[in-house]
C-alpha cells in the first residue's frame, strides 16, 4: 500500500478547498456576476424578433425595501464579508476534510447569524440580492450603504 504525502494531497487539498469556498459562496452570492452576465448577453447580436421585442426599454423591478431594512442589508452584508474572509484564511490552514467540514458549518452558522442578527430572514436578504442583480439603482444605493 502507497504512503500518502504530502506531494499526492495537495491536489485533493486544492480541489477540496475550492469547493468548500464554493459552497460557502453559495449561500450568499455577491452580485457582481449578474451584472457582468447582463453585458456579456448585450453584446449578442443577431435578428430574432421575439429577442428584439425583450430588448424593448425594460425597467428594473421597484426596490420595495423599507430604508431600515436596507440599513439591516447592508449591515449584514459587511459582516458577512468579514466571516468570508475569515474563513478562507482559516481554511487555508486546513488539510483534514472532516475539519473542513466542521469550518464551513461553524462558518455557515455564523453567516446566518450575522443575517437574522439583522432583523432579515435568509429568504430576505436573499430577495435583496436578487432585486440588486435586476435593479442597478438599488445596487448603487446598497454599496453606497456598506461604503
Amino acid at each position: 500500500m502507497r504512503k500518502m504525502t504530502k506531494r499526492t494531497t495537495l491536489p485533493l487539498k486544492v480541489t477540496f478547498l475550492g469547493l468548500i469556498v464554493a459552497a460557502c459562496f453559495m449561500i450568499i452570492v455577491p452580485p457582481l456576476s449578474a451584472q457582468q452576465g447582463q453585458q456579456g448577453q448585450q453584446g449578442q447580436e443577431g435578428y430574432n424578433p421575439q429577442q428584439q421585442q425583450n430588448r424593448q426599454p425594460a425597467q428594473p423591478p421597484p426596490a420595495d425595501f423599507s430604508e431600515d431594512t436596507l440599513e439591516n442589508f447592508a449591515e449584514a452584508k459587511i459582516e458577512i464579508d468579514e466571516i468570508r474572509s475569515a474563513y478562507s484564511e482559516e481554511l487555508k490552514s486546513v488539510e483534514d476534510p472532516d475539519k473542513a467540514r466542521e469550518l464551513q458549518d461553524k462558518y455557515t452558522k455564523k453567516m446566518i447569524s450575522a443575517v437574522e442578527s439583522n432583523d432579515l430572514s435568509i429568504n430576505k436578504y436573499n430577495g435583496i440580492i436578487q432585486a440588486m442583480r435586476n435593479n442597478p439603482e438599488l445596487l448603487e444605493k446598497v454599496e453606497n450603504m456598506t461604503n
